[in-house]
């Protein structure tokens, strides 16, 4: 019987281990805003934009991002501090709001380099 609990237990391991490295790996592929429709619907996407517009609230930001083919909004419930014309790469799920496909940040990475 103990044998078995240490097999099962190192299975276990094994699996969550190799489950781990696989949601690592596998993002997205980065798509065209214009593509975005209601067929990705709660799926994650990964675009690159360029801020339009940012709507601070108190505890959550819109920003506007466009590409050379189209626009869309980002919903943020972290609070970076961001400016217009910068460039960002953007991975989330696309949710609905008011009528209208958004996406629900995951994780936004400036891809504007500063110089000093």
């Amino acid at each position: 019987m103990k044998i078995f609990l240490i097999i099962c237990l190192t299975i276990s391991i094994i699996g969550i281990t190799l489950l781990l490295i696989l949601s690592l790996t596998f993002s997205p592929k980065k798509i065209n805003i214009k593509i975005i429709n209601e067929d990705f619907l709660y799926k994650k996407v990964k675009v690159i934009g360029k801020i339009t517009s940012i709507n601070n609230q108190k505890d959550f930001q819109i920003i506007t991002i466009r590409d050379s083919t189209g626009s869309i909004q980002i919903f943020s419930k972290n609070k970076k501090i961001f400016q217009k014309d910068q460039t960002l790469l953007v991975m989330g799920k696309v949710q609905e709001y008011k009528n209208k496909l958004q996406i629900n940040s995951e994780k936004i990475i400036s891809m504007t380099l500063k110089l000093s």
